[in-house]
């Protein structure tokens, strides 16, 4: 899964993979955001874990290309 970090209503990236993950706890997902994701790892609500697969906006597709490839190939630990 691809999604961004930041949604519309105060949803986020995180809280729509722990929902994915409740029913497929294999799922891959990969976190963008146009913000650095300093930010994400640094919040007291809601810290990014430092092994997330992170892409920062704007990003070229062979960078997503590549990022997706590794995490199909990865085991989650």
């Amino acid at each position: 899964m691809v999604t961004d970090l930041v949604m519309p209503g105060g949803f986020t990236g995180q809280k729509l993979a722990r929902r994915l993950q409740f029913d497929r706890p294999d799922l891959k997902v990969i976190y963008s955001s146009g913000y650095d994701c300093e930010v994400f790892k640094e919040s007291e609500s809601d810290p990014l874990d430092p092994d997330s697969n992170f892409l920062q906006k704007p990003y070229p597709l062979g960078s997503l290309a590549h990022m997706i490839r590794e995490s199909l190939e990865t085991e989650k630990a």
